[in-house]
């Protein structure tokens, strides 16, 4: 299912975020993690994404005056690649973001982690305030680059892609 079908059909819960991953690198991507700062995981993510392989999860808000704020996580080799998103109630105040940070597989996706990179911005982090800096953020490590992009809509669509930076 392509993940704008997917964020098409929940639409009851307002404010989500649909997250496509497509992975292009000889590696896979494994050990997915979450957190929800606001918000719950709708459609978890894949257990596994191989190389050459397309992923889509789904993160959707509660009910009441919230959005979809959270972080997703991958393992890669010796490292775990971390995306954080915040599709807010309130676009009069706040705007959508996301980042990408790249850290040790053994950091744990919690919301120590969530308030390190969304407030911090410690380390090899790409963030973007889709109202100030556009939509797209990229990393490279271990050979491998990320890059992304986010709409900037109450239904916000994330799409990720995962390739070899050494070729």
């Amino acid at each position: 299912m392509s993940v704008e079908k997917l964020v098409a059909d929940n639409k009851q819960h307002g404010r989500c975020v649909g997250i496509e991953i497509v992975n292009k690198s000889e590696l896979p991507l494994e050990s997915p993690q979450t957190f929800c700062f606001s918000g719950f995981v709708k459609v978890p993510p894949a257990a596994v994404i191989d190389p050459q392989e397309t992923a889509v999860c789904l993160f959707a808000k509660n009910l009441g005056f919230r959005g979809s704020v959270g972080l997703l996580s991958y393992k890669f080799a010796n490292k775990r690649v971390f995306l954080l998103f915040s599709n807010p109630y309130d676009f009069v105040t706040y705007s959508n973001e996301f980042a990408l940070f790249i850290g040790d597989h053994q950091l744990s996706t919690d919301k120590k982690m969530f308030d390190q990179i969304y407030r911090s911005h410690v380390g090899p982090v790409s963030f973007a305030n889709l109202r100030k800096d556009g939509g797209s953020v990229s990393l490279k490590a271990g050979g491998i680059e990320f890059s992304a992009t986010m709409s900037n809509f109450t239904e916000a669509i994330i799409k990720m892609q995962v390739k070899d930076s050494r070729k």
